[in-house]
């Protein structure tokens, strides 16, 4: 895919941050570098990185990839593991490295949520036999993929991936953990304690809400108090305040 976003990261950047991002092609063979922030990530730095003792966990169900993209990264001089689901590398219980899944895999939002209920908080890298849209390419974003990659690519695409993935989460950490505590919170949530909630963070008063939904103002009243004690918090604000760190 050309350019292809390394974008989205607006997930966690504010916005000043992402008011000094650029896109940058580096001439990888793929041409899938993507948007970085440009007071961190120019080619010159990317290139002289050091690519060895890079690990990554390689999640495809298709033995014939896994053995191709483990044989270039462990060329380029980083450590392979491999394993046919994501299953089986929660099993594993990896616990540092980046992890490069096939998107067949599954949701993005999907393979995200089973890692973090396993406690496992590793950038994942989508890769995609074929050209994702726009529309998909952001979504993934959104959900909180760190990178995507188009196939065929090199280890050493695979390799700067990782760097970008792993550099990025280290500088905005303290915003990354306090999104994966918020999306854990909100999967706690029904799909009706969620609409609730989206409404209430667009400023609906509970007899609106009630209206929009065909309910009557008490069953609203009935949700927001349930979704806010699933929540650990004892007000309507503190219950919004969280839905936005989670980018619901």
């Amino acid at each position: 895919m050309n350019n292809l976003v390394r974008f989205m990261q607006n997930a966690y950047l504010p916005v000043d941050i992402l008011l000094t991002m650029k896109q940058e092609v580096t001439g990888a063979t793929t041409g899938n570098r993507m948007l970085v922030a440009s007071s961190e990530f120019d080619r010159g730095q990317q290139e002289s990185k050091n690519l060895t003792l890079q690990v990554v966990h390689i999640v495809d169900e298709n033995f014939r990839n896994r053995a191709k993209i483990s044989m270039s990264v462990v060329q380029s001089g980083g450590i392979a593991e491999i394993f046919d689901s994501l299953e089986e590398l929660i099993e594993a219980k990896v616990a540092s490295g980046t992890i490069l899944a096939n998107s067949t895999c599954g949701r993005p939002r999907d393979l995200l949520t089973r890692l973090r209920r396993a406690n496992i908080f590793l950038p994942l890298i989508l890769f995609a036999e074929e050209n994702l849209s726009t529309t998909q390419i952001v979504r993934a974003a959104h959900e909180g993929v760190a990178d995507i990659l188009t196939w065929p690519f090199t280890g050493d695409d695979v390799l700067l991936s990782c760097i970008y993935c792993q550099e990025f989460m280290a500088g905005q950490s303290d915003t990354i953990r306090r999104r994966e505590q918020a999306r854990n919170l909100i999967d706690q949530l029904t799909s009706r304690e969620r609409e609730i909630l989206e409404l209430m963070m667009h400023g609906h008063s509970n007899k609106e809400m009630a209206n929009l939904l065909n309910l009557s103002p008490r069953t609203v009243e009935d949700y927001r108090l349930n979704l806010i004690k699933k929540l650990g918090v004892g007000a309507s604000s503190a219950a919004i305040r969280i839905g936005l760190e989670a980018g619901i």
